[in-house]
Order: structure tokens, then sequence, then C-alpha cells
């Protein structure tokens, strides 16, 4: 399941949002339950909170370590990883 802010593709053109390169980060490994949370109004760090699980513990690993690699290809900037060790 995807929520319905992370199944809205991006207009031809225009430049993919950070919270859309990790859904489609996480679809490239088969993670599931993946939802996408708006917390602008609520955070000062942060526009999107994503949430996505994984069958075992070796593919939650892997989906952090393909989410953090595929971001860092694209340019973002993170603030810390936490939970991969």
């Amino acid at each position: 399941m995807i929520s319905e802010m992370a199944s809205k593709e991006p207009k031809p053109g225009t430049d993919i949002p950070a919270w859309r390169l990790c859904v489609n980060a996480l679809l490239e490994k088969k993670a599931s339950d993946i939802v996408a949370l708006d917390v602008h109004g609520i955070s000062s760090f942060a526009d999107t909170f994503v949430i996505a699980s994984g069958q075992s513990t070796r593919q939650v690993a892997a989906l952090g370590e393909h989410l953090t690699r595929r971001l860092k290809e694209e340019g973002t900037v993170l603030l810390g990883v936490e939970g991969l060790k």
C-alpha cells in the first residue's frame, strides 16, 4: 500500500521532491506499507516524514542503505542517518 500523497506523480519538467525520491527508492527494493506524511506545519526541519516496512531485518537494512545511496546520488543533503547498524 502506498499513501495518497505518495502515489501522486510529479508533473513533467518539475523537480522531483525528496519524499518522492524516497518512495521510489523504497519501491525499488520492494518495501511495503509506504506512507509519506506531510509534517511541514508541525516540524521546523522537515516537510515530509516517510515510513516503510520490510519483510526481515536484512531487508530493512538494505532499504536504509539503498535509500541513503540514492538520495546522495541525487544531491540531497542528509541531516543524519540512524538505525542502519
